[in-house]
């Protein structure tokens, strides 16, 4: 039995920015913790946490956990009353009042990059490995190392019938759809694309890099962007997936901790490899590959460290290919 927990405060700007998502992520991480959440409203329905309410004594509810180590408290408020071990906030537009000063007392911050001698201070004070807390800033959404966002948007839209990069999605091309979603998660944006750099004056930060060879297919464009990417990690979109799930893609970041390849699976038996991770040194086989004639990204997968990760919620995922699934997209997009 301990005395007093351990504590590990998640805080968020407002109530849709998936503090509770994360704070079951972490219980699952740290293996000798529990979840409470301290707030005004009601208990979330089927997620395994404990509903306090705010004004609830806080050393009650250490004493009633204490035969834990961790201690996972979902509460902005808190932060008023004790000095947790750790702070994560969950940034996000037009924050509440209350979000303020928890936001000033983040140790890791959502959106932001995340110093090295912080996660070994941290570390220290939770008794855990330092890679543990590697793995809780990236399902955080903080960078504990550089990222870049590739977007491949050299596909010939055969079967849509239509550039699918000038697509209109709620008055913007898909493309800065797309783009807007990436920039304010990651360090540069990269756009492989054949088409004149005079098209994209409107994203204003990215880089445009055309395929070394043209018509040499996806595996071309990822060599080229991934060679000429400044980072280590890189996250890989098509300009065909709308939705940028960013809880998906530090999935997919926390599995190169691992592995030089991270996929994202939407369903049983199949991978996105326009939906993933690749470590930059993925470039130098993807290479050698196009010399021999090979123009499939799925061909790089048996050469390294390849992770799966299955997404059963999926139902954001679109893949958009037709003017059909362009359809559905807008009606799913219209209905939520």
């Amino acid at each position: 039995m301990y005395l007093k927990p351990k504590i590990i405060v998640v805080a968020g700007a407002h109530s849709n920015v998936g503090k509770t998502t994360l704070c079951l992520k972490l219980k699952k991480l740290f293996s000798d913790s529990a979840v409470i959440k301290l707030g005004h409203g009601k208990p979330k329905k089927n997620v395994g946490n404990i509903f306090y309410p705010s004004s609830t004594d806080f050393k009650e509810i250490q004493r009633k956990f204490s035969a834990v180590q961790y201690l996972i408290v979902e509460s902005n408020a808190v932060l008023e009353h004790i000095n947790p071990e750790l702070v994560i906030f969950l940034d996000g537009d037009k924050p509440k009042a209350s979000a303020k000063k928890a936001r000033e007392r983040a140790d890791i911050l959502s959106g932001k990059r995340v110093d090295k001698s912080i996660l070994q201070k941290i570390s220290l004070q939770l008794q855990v490995p330092e890679s543990l807390l590697t793995r809780v800033a990236w399902l955080a959404g903080a960078r504990p190392e550089p990222v870049s966002a590739i977007i491949l948007a050299g596909g010939q839209s055969r079967r849509m019938g239509e550039d699918k990069t000038k697509m209109q999605i709620a008055g913007t091309t898909m493309l800065q759809h797309i783009y807007e979603q990436l920039n304010i998660c990651f360090d540069a944006v990269i756009v492989g694309t054949n088409k004149p750099k005079n098209e994209f004056n409107h994203l204003d930060n990215a880089v445009f890099i055309p395929d070394q060879q043209k018509s040499q297919g996806p595996l071309m464009g990822l060599f080229s962007t991934l060679q000429a990417s400044g980072t280590r990690l890189n996250f890989v979109t098509g300009c065909d997936i709308p939705i940028m799930n960013m809880f998906a893609v530090r999935e997919l970041l926390t599995s190169t901790m691992d592995n030089d390849i991270a996929l994202a699976s939407f369903k049983r038996g199949m991978v996105e490899p326009l939906y993933a991770v690749y470590n930059k040194k993925v470039a130098n086989k993807a290479e050698k590959l196009l010399i021999t004639g090979h123009r499939r990204i799925a061909d790089l997968f048996p050469l390294f460290a390849t992770e799966i990760t299955e997404f059963t919620n999926s139902s954001w995922y679109h893949n958009i290919n037709t003017r059909k699934d362009f359809m559905n997209y807008l009606g799913d997009h219209e209905r939520a």
